[in-house]
């Protein structure tokens, strides 16, 4: 009986510290200079500056991202290579463009 009480709460334990984890797959963002965006407009890819170090970060577009241009909705098409964007995204396991914003 006692044992059983242990299995339990050891399974409720690894349940919340899942749930937790889970939830920390969680927004990021990251503002710096567009290096490469897919011509089929599916990724997006920036170069963040911190402090003397670089941050390579590749995006992928899904049609769920938000993309504005000027505080207007736009579309990938707008964005080019050298633009300075925000980036907002959702870090689980690939990277997914939840925004992107151009100034």
């Amino acid at each position: 009986m006692r044992r059983n009480l242990w299995v339990v709460c050891l399974l409720i334990a690894v349940f919340f510290l899942t749930a937790i984890s889970s939830s920390e797959a969680a927004t990021r963002k990251a503002t710096g200079t567009v290096v490469a965006i897919d011509p089929d407009g599916k990724a997006i890819v920036i170069s963040e500056k911190l402090g003397k170090e670089e941050l390579v970060i590749g995006a992928i577009v899904t049609p769920e991202t938000t993309i504005k241009v000027g505080g207007k909705t736009a579309d990938l098409s707008q964005i080019k290579v050298g633009d300075r964007v925000t980036l907002v995204y959702e870090r689980t396991e690939d990277l997914y463009a939840k925004e992107i914003l151009k100034k």
